[in-house]
């Protein structure tokens, strides 16, 4: 992802995130995310909710920010989500 998750781009960001999970999930980098709404991850963490195990839907390099709305907001997710070996608090 590249830029901003905010109401201009959201249903852009939602479309990726359903082929994500019909796809069986992935992993998005987030490395050159500059912000992210609340709405924007809650889709994020709805999506991920609905892959199936085995499989999951993770981040990699999410910008600091992003981590703390995670660990705020859907703590019991972050670990499951967050793809970077770091420690979560």
């Amino acid at each position: 992802m590249i830029g901003v998750i905010d109401p201009a781009t959201r249903s852009t960001w939602e479309r990726g995130l359903d082929m994500l999970v019909a796809a069986g999930g992935g992993t998005i980098d987030l490395s050159r995310l500059a912000f992210a709404d609340v709405r924007g991850m809650s889709a994020l963490v709805d999506a991920a909710r609905r892959v199936r195990p085995p499989r999951s839907l993770t981040v990699r390099h999410p910008p600091q920010t992003v981590r703390k709305v995670l660990r705020l907001f859907w703590a019991e997710d972050y670990l499951n989500l967050v793809n970077e070996g770091i420690r979560p608090w």
